[in-house]
């Protein structure tokens, strides 16, 4: 497997780093996309660093609560973003939905939904089949399981993010009054 040493992984991390300043020059939805594929490809390097520590029986023995996980957190997320949209009712939301304010909660909740899916859909297709005997089935659903996760995760951190956002433009307005 993939063996990355430190002038490797510095290398990377500063490809990772020159490709987020130029990122912020961008527009809006290419500057997520570009944020998005930067996590996702450092996921993935950590992922390759530490595969050959990963043991394929305890995943094994752990597929169900994993898929029930994720089938929880799709749902935690999608009720979320479903609140978001029945909050349109008030004007300040739905001039932030206007302006694309929101726009980043909603691509990580899509893409975070879309990777909790694809974790069922994996493990229905490995019980249908016996795939699960299978080590490499096993590390995809894995890659695919840590990514639904790593996207929560920047989804959870651009939240926060977004309400200081938000509490700063309020103070901002009531400052003006």
């Amino acid at each position: 497997m993939l063996k990355i040493n430190t002038p490797w992984l510095i290398i990377i991390i500063f490809i990772c780093y020159v490709l987020n300043f130029f990122g912020n020059k961008l527009k809006f939805k290419y500057n997520y996309c570009l944020k998005v594929a930067i996590v996702l490809f450092l996921y993935t390097v950590g992922f390759y660093i530490y595969y050959d520590y990963m043991s394929f029986n305890l995943i094994e023995a752990k597929l169900d609560m994993l898929v029930s996980i994720s089938a929880t957190l799709a749902g935690f997320i999608f009720t979320g973003l479903s609140i978001i949209i029945a909050l349109m009712v008030f004007e300040k939301v739905k001039r932030l939905f206007i302006a694309s304010f929101l726009d980043i909660l909603f691509y990580s909740g899509y893409g975070s939904i879309l990777l909790c899916i694809l974790d069922v859909i994996m493990y229905f297709l490995g019980a249908q089949f016996e795939l699960f005997s299978n080590s490499y089935f096993l590390s995809t659903f894995m890659y695919f399981f840590g990514a639904s996760i790593v996207l929560l995760l920047f989804l959870l951190y651009r939240f926060v993010i977004l309400i200081t956002q938000l509490k700063e433009s309020i103070k901002s307005e009531v400052n003006k009054l």
